[in-house]
């Protein structure tokens, strides 16, 4: 028995915009439940008891990101909340990965990407699509390495696996998993098996964690993966 859509809150001051949203969500998955121009509308009709599985906003930049997530989430528990975006830009990025959200999304992605990284949102996944360039962008702004070394995220002295390097390339990509299974000729359970336990060894908590973790240990060529890097022994 198929799951019932995912109740949809549209957060945007474009009518249009909004018009365009629910052509776009696919019926089977997504269900317009209700529509706001403004978080604070949004804010009321959580207020008055609107419950969806999923807020997506389109609005501008905020004073406080992290602190309008912290009010939506407490009006209604276990709600996803996505921001979209008008273009890959690194300063809404960075916003939205620290406010803590599930999810950003640039509108200009095809109608099928969108509802693939819709759904992996709702299955409790992360989604930040970063190119790498942006993703060392992201690195250099925080101070972190660009590549290559120390023993961060290491548990003990475990090397990774050549497919798990394969997929933490795929990461880095900002490929789906069902992009990677097409990709590595394998089936997409098998995918999140592989990223489960990928997640685990390195001490990511999302998929984005990974793809930083990936360039800050050198997994940028789609070459052989490379052996984690090793803890010095006295």
């Amino acid at each position: 028995m198929a799951a019932d859509p995912v109740g949809t809150l549209l957060v945007d001051r474009n009518t249009l915009q909004r018009e365009c949203m629910r052509q776009l969500l696919p019926a089977e998955r997504f269900k317009v439940v209700g529509e706001a121009r403004s978080p604070e509308e949004a804010e009321d009709a959580l207020a008055k008891g609107l419950r969806p599985g999923l807020i997506l906003l389109d609005i501008p930049m905020v004073p406080d990101l992290a602190e309008l997530a912290r009010r939506l989430r407490a009006a209604a528990p276990g709600t996803k909340l996505v921001l979209l975006a008008d273009e890959m830009e690194q300063h809404r990025l960075r916003e939205a990965m620290t406010a803590g959200l599930d999810g950003f999304i640039p509108k200009n992605r095809p109608t099928e990407a969108l509802a693939e990284a819709l759904h992996l949102v709702m299955l409790g996944e992360s989604v930040f699509p970063c190119a790498p360039d942006m993703l060392l962008s992201l690195l250099n702004r925080r101070g972190a390495p660009s590549g290559g070394g120390g023993d961060r995220g290491l548990a003990g002295n475990r090397r990774l696996s050549q497919r798990e390097g394969e997929i933490l390339q795929s990461l880095v990509r900002g490929d789906s998993n069902k992009l990677i299974a097409k990709r590595l000729g394998i089936t997409e359970a098998t995918v999140k098996v592989h990223l489960k336990g990928l997640l685990r060894k390195i001490n990511a908590a999302n998929r984005t964690q990974a793809a930083i973790w990936a360039l800050e240990n050198g997994y940028r060529d789609p070459g052989a993966a490379p052996d984690l890097p090793q803890r010095a022994t006295s």
